[in-house]
């Protein structure tokens, strides 16, 4: 659990698909959920992105 002084990032749809899809930008969002996961950052998104990043995929 991230502790009250971690960062926090807020993904837009566009860095949620780049999570998944390798494109320019991918090893930075790469990066920050390698924080998220050893604690140290905060991770937000909103019910929108994954509407918007499901349709993404269905394209891809």
């Amino acid at each position: 659990m991230a502790s009250a002084g971690s960062e926090c990032y807020y993904l837009d749809t566009s860095a949620l698909v780049k999570r998944y899809v390798k494109e320019p930008g991918s090893e930075v969002v790469d990066k920050i959920y390698a924080k998220a996961y050893r604690g140290i950052a905060v991770i937000a998104i909103s019910y929108w992105n994954i509407a918007e990043a499901a349709v993404v995929f269905r394209q891809v």
